[in-house]
């Protein structure tokens, strides 16, 4: 059996505080822009951008989110300007008390799973990753601040959602110029 998913108001909500991009779907609404307001009125959404200075509109069925693949978690990246790699970054998110208290020190990120030490030598190596299919991150102990973390995803407009995959929304990769760099 195929599921027919749409895209919903639910899956580009948390993104748009952080200026997301999105781009129309096909010639006959070819403006893109980053979003910067919504209405809602009974099961329609209507999306406002600014493409070049021209106010555009788009109704949830005409455009895509413009969104970075979830690869890019472990891959280095530029976000206001400044190099980061994101599964490092939210490391220091998840386990701020700990990193605060101890330190910590990244040894090697593979298979998509980022190993740290910490304490006063680092001698206590952990594992820290994204479960993609649980749509969580994990660790061997519980993982705090897990809305930080998702907050931070969206700051960083990665699809978590499997929007991508699913054909709702287009990867940065696949414009012209990426609006995230």
């Amino acid at each position: 059996m195929t599921m027919n998913r749409k895209l919903e108001l639910k899956d580009i909500a948390g993104y748009i505080p952080y200026g997301l991009y999105i781009a129309g779907k096909d010639n006959e609404y070819p403006q893109s822009g980053i979003v910067d307001g919504l209405t809602k009125f009974r099961d329609r959404v209507m999306v406002y951008c600014e493409d070049d200075g021209e106010a555009c509109e788009f109704y949830m069925h005409e455009f895509f989110p413009v969104l970075r693949p979830l690869s890019d978690l472990y891959r280095t990246i530029i976000h206001n300007g400044k190099e980061i790699i994101p599964i490092i970054e939210c490391l220091k998110i998840s386990h701020e008390r700990m990193r605060n208290a101890y330190g910590f020190e990244v040894d090697k990120i593979e298979s998509n799973r980022i190993h740290f030490g910490y304490g006063s030598d680092n001698c206590d190596w952990v594992t820290f990753w994204y479960d993609a299919k649980e749509c969580s991150f994990k660790s061997f102990w519980d993982v705090p601040n897990q809305y930080k973390l998702f907050d931070y995803l969206h700051e960083l407009k990665l699809d978590y959602r499997g929007l991508v995959d699913a054909k709702l929304a287009v990867s940065c990769y696949d414009l012209e110029t990426n609006p995230y760099k």
